[in-house]
């Protein structure tokens, strides 16, 4: 009998404050080709979560929708409040007032519920994009992003795993979001058989980067596989709304495999660059998302960097704890040493990237070393759309990780994080490679 399944993924690019939506097409005429989901014409939906009386509604955001959302509770920065309760340490993660949760909810549920919504998207722009032929059914998988600082803690990585299958099964039972909704005391119910599923069905070693892959690993996946990125030493800092991750790393000779030596993350991101420019500018703090997208030209006025010093300093920190990382497994290897001195460059993704000021900041060398980083520029990705077109370069630091994560695992042959020892190996043990229906058919 003919298989009529079309065989799709979705790259699940679960941010702080916006997520962002690849689906890949396997079976695309011509080849494989990927698709950036949009929400209002954007390709960044927000992750905020409003609750107005006995409702949970996703997808909106504090300003603009707020006056039609009278009476909301906003929930900001889920992920990192998740983040924060695994491991007891909120400041470490979360920047801001911590609103309690509603009755009966945690962080870790809010979470699970924003990506069940996040999928629900992603099936309806499928849907709409994925050009079938007839009798064809869709037949998805998806794969998370978590910043590699959880990928390599156990505990994050494997609550985070729980969020993806809780957000999985109950995209599976069939049910989507009515309008971006749902009643508390449903979601309860919903969720309290979910997990209960999950606790009975432990994830295998061999599945969980099936189910969440490093946000650095997918964001560059296109570096590793562009001809114009020679293998070295690398760099890399996302500055996204409400975060920074870095990560540094080497593309090992002959792009054999990527091996990471260190990666940090902050909880200060543009969201901060913002709130220091409204303070700077006498501006109502509750009003500084309408600086979103004018940072580099008031970052251009006369004291208006001064005013973000300490901003940009925090910012600085991801990238300094990953080099201290990194400098702690070279420091037996003088060759090793010499090359990350000499030789290596920086990629800048997310919001951030776009802004020059913030390019500059976060491309000086840490640990009182002189100069800054060469910043490597991509082009743009032959096999992905946004809006039937090529992405355009603004948007390309936004969409970068959904992209890599549309890819089904492993996209980068060999990937090593910081803990794993010794960091660049001879040779690394294979994983046993799961079909789709071993996994996402459950």
């Amino acid at each position: 009998m003919t298989d009529r399944r079309r065989r799709v993924h979705f790259g699940i690019d679960y941010g702080t404050s916006n997520s962002k939506i690849v689906v890949r097409d396997f079976a695309a005429a011509g080849g494989e080709r990927a698709h950036v989901v949009l929400q209002r014409n954007s390709e960044r939906l927000s992750s905020s979560v409003a609750v107005v009386g006995d409702e949970i509604l996703f997808g909106r955001r504090p300003t603009g929708q707020a006056k039609a959302l009278e009476g909301a509770t906003w929930y900001e920065s889920i992920k990192m409040r998740a983040a924060g309760d695994i491991v007891g340490r909120a400041e470490r993660y979360f920047r801001g007032y911590v609103v309690p949760c509603p009755p009966g909810l945690r962080a870790v549920d809010l979470a699970a519920l924003t990506v069940w919504w996040l999928l629900g998207e992603a099936n309806q722009g499928a849907e709409q994009m994925v050009h079938r032929r007839k009798g064809e059914v869709l037949a998805p998988g998806m794969t998370m992003g978590i910043p590699m600082g959880f990928f390599t803690n156990l505990r994050l990585r494997s609550a985070f795993v729980g969020i993806a299958r809780v957000a999985w099964i109950l995209f599976k039972q069939g049910q989507r979001l009515r309008d971006g909704r749902i009643r508390l005391s449903e979601a309860r119910d919903l969720l309290s058989e979910a997990w209960g599923t999950v606790q009975k069905e432990p994830t295998s070693d061999e599945e969980v980067r099936l189910w969440v892959r490093s946000e650095a690993e997918a964001a560059l996946w296109w570096a590793f596989n562009s001809p114009q990125v020679a293998s070295g030493p690398y760099c890399k800092v996302d500055v996204g709304a409400g975060t920074t991750n870095s990560s540094v790393f080497r593309i090992v000779p002959g792009k054999k495999k990527m091996a990471f030596f260190g990666a940090a993350s902050v909880p200060t991101g543009m969201d901060a660059v913002d709130e220091a420019l409204a303070k700077w500018t006498q501006m109502e703090t509750s009003e500084m998302r309408t600086l979103r997208g004018r940072e580099e030209q008031l970052l251009s006025g006369r004291g208006a960097s001064p005013a973000c010093h300490g901003v940009f300093s925090d910012i600085q920190k991801a990238l300094a704890e990953a080099w201290r990382q990194n400098g702690s497994l070279i420091r037996h290897a003088p060759l090793e040493q010499r090359a990350w001195l000499r030789d290596p460059k920086l990629f800048v993704l997310g919001g951030g990237s776009l802004v020059g000021q913030v390019r500059e900041a976060v491309s000086q060398r840490p640990a009182g070393l002189v100069g800054r980083f060469p910043v490597v520029t991509l082009e743009s990705l032959p096999d992905v759309r946004l809006n039937g077109r090529l992405v355009p370069r603004h948007a390309l630091p936004f969409v970068l990780v959904a992209y890599g994560l549309s890819v089904l695992a492993p996209p980068i042959p060999t990937v090593e994080t910081p803990n794993e020892v010794p960091p660049m190996p001879e040779s690394a043990p294979t994983l046993r490679q799961l079909s789709h229906e071993d996994i996402y058919a459950k």
